[in-house]
């Protein structure tokens, strides 16, 4: 601190002052130094009204500001002896309450602050744009914390400058949902953590398992296998309304119309599979948060409480529930972010011709299950005697089960497979994230129910034990591949496609066929196809293919798809009854022949992961468009992004969102999406050929002189 910052305060003891340069002033200092010749011209700045005091700000020797606004200044015509006179009036009387209690004199303020903010300065004294400013010219003196003060102040505050953007109100800023997060049995992260990883994960469990319990009972009510209320039986009672007589058989028959009504409502009342998970880990982490002392204990009121609950009181749960994590809300957030829209300035022709240049060849990719010859006869006939050699013994797809496999069924007992049920986990693993400090190594998980790998056989029970054929002779054995036929129509589009496998007796075979023209996104093809094999899983959790379909769909027996694109424009659309109304082919054979009239052999061939849908309809086509390739991973083959993780990074598009058993995926969804991501290659293709120098003459592409032949 200065020493000269006290300098301008009268020194309390005066002449008696004993201390060793004193901080404060004396009468020697005053006739030292005479009255600096600003000091007129700084009171007659002053506003009118403020002669006696006034907010100033003052710089001593080392630079620093002043700010005490109730300091009062001096006049030119005070001498030593009045300043000392003054000083000691404020230090031996200073000012009392009402009460008797001594005021702070911080607290004190003049009339001169309670008045309005006297106005600026005017425009030809406020510093131009190349002038400096300094932070004294722009402070205003403190004002007291008044409505009118707090509103003037806020006002001042709003002022920026002509380069600097307006600030968007907080309010005005419409911050999207963020997208449905799909969650695993396994405890939230909680700071600190109210008991260990296992604790809470098996307390989490048994409370998920009551929750079941409760949603199994509701489903069974709803379906009417449940104890339910009575029914009447009917022509017991006739009812008497307004001297009108009801016959017994009709009121039976609107209370049967009334029950079934209620029962689909209770059906729509149940809780999904993610549900239930997510109503788990909220109760789990609302005791974490709330009662962590007692967070044993607690877990044991929370599972209590379910286990005494009733499936009335569980429906009002499930209502509860369905409004905030329903599949519909799902939905609603997730579009309620825009999905990039991609804009290439082409033509449908000039983006297939661009496409054209993004061609994946397969050629060195034989040993990442591509196949691109037709095997001989000689490599099938030894692959089928393998197969008869070994008897039909594969090894589970699920389980890792050795069993044995019967085409045509075992005479004994007309069975399939060998080996009883199936019992497995149907989710993929993970690695679970790690909790900030632990270094320990986390164990892989499911994401189907959150055990960690090793800890149990399973979580599902299939019928039957499963397999899946890699081999390109073994797989040509049961259907041989064809190359892509001559096509006598004029074909200026790609076709994107999608298959749908399910597990047989010959392992994963293709039950549905997709294909969307590209880039247009028009369905072309949607069938389904029955297998060769008999059917041990249509794997419906993925394939989207239920029994049902099946059961319902209606035989085609035509090789040309525009017809039956004609016959029925998409195969998804529902029948009066909600159920969705299929066409079906008898083989894979004749499926395959439907690809064939929509395709040349130069025709791009989009998909994803194009080596199991090729080896699932058994072609072999020279032009490919494989996304996997496409956007690479970073490690390389055989290791492949997925098209859910790629439509979401790159196209802001979320597709597979309901994961649930309840849906399984949408062949033409995933084929779609598969081709925006080729689109978004051509963009890119597109721009960067227009950097060296490409352009569009009519409808030609010329390349630059460095690029043409």
């Amino acid at each position: 601190m200065s020493l000269n910052l006290l300098k301008h305060i009268p020194c309390p003891a005066g002449r008696l002052c004993t201390a060793f340069q004193c901080l404060f002033q004396h009468q020697e200092d005053i006739e030292a130094k005479e009255p600096p010749p600003s000091l007129e011209q700084s009171v007659g700045t002053v506003a009118p009204g403020d002669d006696d005091q006034a907010s100033r700000k003052r710089k001593d020797g080392g630079g620093h500001s002043d700010t005490d606004s109730t300091r009062k200044r001096l006049k030119a015509s005070d001498t030593g002896e009045d300043l000392l006179e003054r000083s000691q009036s404020v230090i031996l009387n200073p000012p009392i309450s009402q009460n008797g209690a001594l005021e702070d004199p911080e607290s004190i303020k003049p009339a001169s602050l309670r008045r309005p903010i006297s106005p600026p300065l005017p425009a030809s004294k406020a510093p131009t744009q190349g002038s400096p400013l300094r932070l004294g010219t722009l402070q205003q003196s403190p004002q007291p914390n008044t409505p009118e003060t707090q509103t003037t102040a806020a006002s001042d505050r709003q002022i920026t400058p002509a380069h600097a953007p307006a600030a968007t109100p907080l309010s005005s800023v419409k911050r999207p949902k963020p997208p449905a997060k799909t969650e695993t049995l396994n405890p939230r992260l909680v700071k600190p953590a109210p008991a260990t990883f296992e604790s809470r994960f098996k307390l989490l469990r048994l409370v998920h398992s009551e929750l079941s319990r409760l949603n199994k009972e509701l489903k069974k009510i709803a379906s009417g296998d449940g104890p339910g209320p009575s029914k009447q039986k009917a022509g017991t009672k006739t009812s008497v309304h307004r001297g009108e007589k009801t016959s017994g058989a009709q009121r039976d028959s609107k209370t049967a119309n009334v029950e079934l009504q209620g029962d689909k409502e209770k059906a729509d009342k149940v809780l999904s599979d993610q549900q239930l998970i997510t109503l788990a880990l909220d109760e789990e982490e609302n005791v974490a948060l709330s009662r962590p002392t007692v967070y044993t204990t607690a877990m044991r009121g929370v599972l209590m409480k379910y286990k005494r609950m009733t499936p009335a009181q569980w429906e009002e749960v499930c209502v509860k529930e369905i409004g905030k994590t329903s599949p519909s809300s799902k939905e609603d957030e997730v579009s309620a972010k825009p999905e990039k829209e991609i804009i290439t300035g082409l033509t449908s022709s000039q983006e297939v011709y661009i496409l054209r240049r993004l061609l994946t060849p397969i050629t060195s990719l034989s040993k990442h299950g591509y196949v691109v010859s037709i095997p001989n006869d000689e490599d099938i006939r030894k692959a089928k005697a393998a197969v008869e050699m070994a008897q039909n013994w594969e090894k589970c797809a699920r389980c890792d089960r050795r069993f044995q496999v019967f085409p045509g069924r075992r005479e004994e007992d007309g069975a399939l497979t060998s080996g009883s049920q199936c019992l497995h986990h149907p989710g993929k693993t993970y690695f679970q994230e790690r909790q900030p400090g632990d270094k320990s190594k986390q164990p892989k998980r499911y994401r189907c129910c959150g055990e960690a790998v090793g800890d149990t056989a399973g979580c599902t029970t299939g019928e039957n034990h499963v397999f899946k054929v890699s081999d390109s002779k073994r797989l040509a054995g049961v259907i041989n591949f064809a190359e892509t036929p001559d096509n006598p129509k004029e074909i200026d589009y790609a076709v994107c496609f999608d298959c749908e496998m399910g597990y047989t007796v010959y392992g994963l075979e293709l039950i549905r066929l997709t294909a969307t023209a590209w880039p247009t996104g028009e369905v072309l093809l949607d069938i389904l196809v029955r297998p060769k094999g008999e059917i041990l899983d249509l794997n419906s959790r993925y394939s989207g293919v239920w029994p049902q379909d099946i059961v319902n769909a209606e035989p085609y027996n035509g090789t040309d798809a525009s017809i039956l694109r004609q016959e029925t424009a998409s195969g998804d659309l529902p029948q009066g009854d909600g159920q969705r109304k299929f066409k079906i082919v008898n083989s894979p054979e004749a499926a395959r022949d439907l690809l064939f009239s929509l395709l040349k052999p130069d025709t791009p061939l989009v998909g994803h992961g194009l080596e199991n849908d090729l080896n699932a309809v058994r072609i072999i086509h020279p032009t490919l468009v494989d996304t996997v390739l496409l956007y690479p991973h970073k490690l390389g083959l055989p290791y492949r992004q997925g098209l859910k993780m790629l439509a979401a990074r790159y196209l802001e598009k979320h597709i597979q969102v309901d994961d649930t058993a309840a849906k399984g995926h949408d062949s033409a969804e995933d084929a779609r999406a598969a081709g925006d991501l080729a689109r978004l290659k051509v963009k890119e293709e597109w721009d960067a050929m227009k950097l060296r120098g490409w352009s569009i003459q009519g409808d030609e592409f010329v390349p630059p002189p460095s690029e043409r032949a």
